[in-house]
């Protein structure tokens, strides 16, 4: 069994804050290259959540980061996405409405040299996709499934095992706001670069 944590979220606001408020940016390496840059990691989460408060809902997300760097959106997804696996599992990520950020959450991963977070994420994507419930034929991209065995098949529970792994073997025990410094510390012609 996984330890799960629930997010805070404010009424009527599409925050998703513990991923900002955890981050320690006094001791994290990703922070301190984020303060040569000018810019601390509770900076940068911070002004990532102020473009997000101007979203009415979580489907803005694909198309409200435009203007702003590129990680932006990925990282925003990513913590979306995590956020419902940990509170109520996959099933519940598809039948919220931040099921609309997976996409951008697989193509962050992927971005961010995450490849087997990647694959899970295309994988939970592909579980609904193939039985006609993944609510993103418009999104999805010709041919984005075929590198997938024809053989592919895979439970909800094993998809959200593969999921928790990606960050078990990483020995990254605070989950996302693991991620999170490091993608912003390896990355950060992403969270600079505007879409």
């Amino acid at each position: 069994m996984h330890a799960r944590s629930v997010p805070s979220r404010a009424l009527g606001k599409l925050r998703m804050r513990p991923a900002a408020e955890l981050l320690d940016s006094t001791t994290s390496s990703a922070a301190n290259m984020a303060k040569q840059r000018g810019l601390s990691l509770k900076a940068l989460m911070d002004e990532i959540y102020a473009v997000a408060d101007g979203f009415d809902s979580w489907k803005d997300a694909v198309t409200g980061f435009e203007g702003h760097p590129v990680g932006w959106k990925y990282i925003y997804s990513l913590i979306g996405v995590d956020a419902d696996i940990r509170n109520g599992g996959i099933y519940q990520l598809h039948h919220n409405s931040t099921w609309h950020l997976i996409l951008d959450a697989a193509d962050g991963a992927k971005a961010f040299g995450l490849k087997d977070l990647h694959k899970n994420l295309k994988d939970i994507l592909f579980y609904y996709h193939r039985i006609g419930r993944s609510k993103m034929r418009k999104r999805i991209p010709a041919g984005y499934f075929d590198d997938l065995s024809p053989k592919w098949n895979k439970s909800l529970a094993k998809l959200e095992d593969e999921y928790y792994r990606c960050f078990e073997r990483r020995h990254w025990n605070d989950g996302i706001n693991d991620l999170i410094k490091v993608v912003v510390q390896s990355n950060p012609e992403l969270v600079g670069q505007p879409l």
